[in-house]
Parts: C-alpha cells; structure tokens; sequence
C-alpha cells in the first residue's frame, strides 16, 4: 500500500484504541476498580507471511496496555493482553475455509483453541481473581507460537 494508506491505517487503528483505553479508564479509575484486556493474536509474536500490519497492529496494542498497566495499577486497574491462535468464528472460520487440516498439523495439541476456551480465558482475565495478571501478554494458542512452523 502507498505510504498515505499505512499512516491512514496507524492513525484508525492506534488511534482509536488509545481514545477508547482513554474514555473507559477514566471511568475504571473513578471506581478504583478495573480490568482492561486487549484480544490480540499469537500472530504478534509469530506472523505468518502476509501478516506484517496485522501483526504490527496487534504488538501497538499490546504495548498500549502494558503501558496501561504500569499507570493505572496502582489505582485497582489492571491491563494484559490475550493472545489467541486460530478460532473458529469470524474471521478466523473464513481464514480456515481451504487450511484447516494444514492448521491442525501444525497445532502441537492437534486441535484448534476453542471459543468457549477462550470466552472463559477472557473471563478470568477480567475478574477480580486476575488481580496479579497486569502488563503482560497471556498466550492461548495451544503451543502453536512455541513451533517454529507458519503458513
């Protein structure tokens, strides 16, 4: 893409976040309570080809809510992100049409990580039990980023 597309590109996708982190830990602090938690992907530790602004896009996030963390911690908010591998759904389904048997050879535990997994994954991270999960990265991809494999 020309270089306009890519700045355009940085500007919605890291900007609107930051905006959205903003107005919502605003709120998080005036209760001194909160847990903030961005969906990333294992593609931000391991893009595949092809993957280089998807995954560029999910590392600004992710130091986005680190950064989080280390300001609002010590105000009862907590920030991390959660990295999952392929799904299911969305547009992962769509991503596994014509891979799926090539994906689930590469998954060291022969299966993909599955939606209700990583619906209760999340639901963790956002409770008041995740306190100590703060400025950090929590992989659920069942051992895909420890293989040295890719699309």
């Amino acid at each position: 893409p020309p270089p306009e597309a890519i700045m355009e590109w940085a500007a919605v996708d890291i900007g609107l976040r930051a905006r959205f982190v903003r107005a919502v830990g605003r709120s998080m602090l005036a209760r001194r309570f909160g847990r903030c938690v961005f969906v990333s992907s294992s593609a931000a530790e391991c893009p595949a080809q092809g993957q280089g602004y998807y995954a560029a896009a999910k590392l600004a996030g992710e130091a986005l809510y680190r950064s989080l963390a280390v300001e609002l911690s010590g105000r009862g908010v907590t920030a991390c992100s959660l990295r999952l591998s392929w799904l299911d759904a969305g547009r992962g389904a769509a991503f596994l049409e014509s891979r799926r048997e090539a994906a689930l050879r590469r998954m060291p535990t022969g299966r993909l990580v599955g939606l209700d997994e990583a619906v209760d994954a999340l639901l963790f991270l956002l409770s008041a039990s995740a306190s100590s999960v703060n400025g950090t990265a929590v992989t659920l991809d069942g051992g895909l980023s420890a293989t040295k494999t890719h699309f």
